[in-house]
């Protein structure tokens, strides 16, 4: 019976890199579809002629500081995780070196980040 793995096991947090990178890579998902969602109803309601007035209040929350800085600290990190999933991907050897994989995007992310927001704030 140990190669039956109850649904919910699976879902456990099991701690380590690994797992905060799936987890931030799903938040940074989740945040990405929520600005295109946005932005696509947004310009829907614009086209359609609806909804002008009321889509200056989603161009006021696009252009908060906050909101720019975590779509793009969103983004990014989508990105750079994707590439090192793609890059364990193609090369399977380098899964010993998933945590060094890691910290380097980390690395490369962090500046990729701070370097708008001294330009948004």
């Amino acid at each position: 019976m140990a190669g039956n793995v109850n649904f919910f096991e699976g879902l456990r947090y099991k701690g380590g890199v690994g797992m905060w990178a799936w987890i931030l890579h799903r938040i940074a998902g989740l945040g990405v579809l929520l600005f295109v969602g946005v932005h696509v109803i947004t310009q829907f309601l614009i086209y359609a002629g609806v909804g002008v007035e009321s889509s200056n209040t989603y161009f006021m929350w696009y252009k908060t500081p906050g909101v720019q800085l975590f779509v793009i600290a969103c983004l990014l990190y989508h990105a750079l995780n994707g590439m090192r999933i793609i890059i364990i991907d193609f090369w399977p050897s380098l899964t010993a070196y998933q945590k060094e994989i890691f910290w380097l995007e980390m690395a490369l992310w962090v500046p990729m980040v701070v370097v708008p927001a001294l330009f948004i704030f």
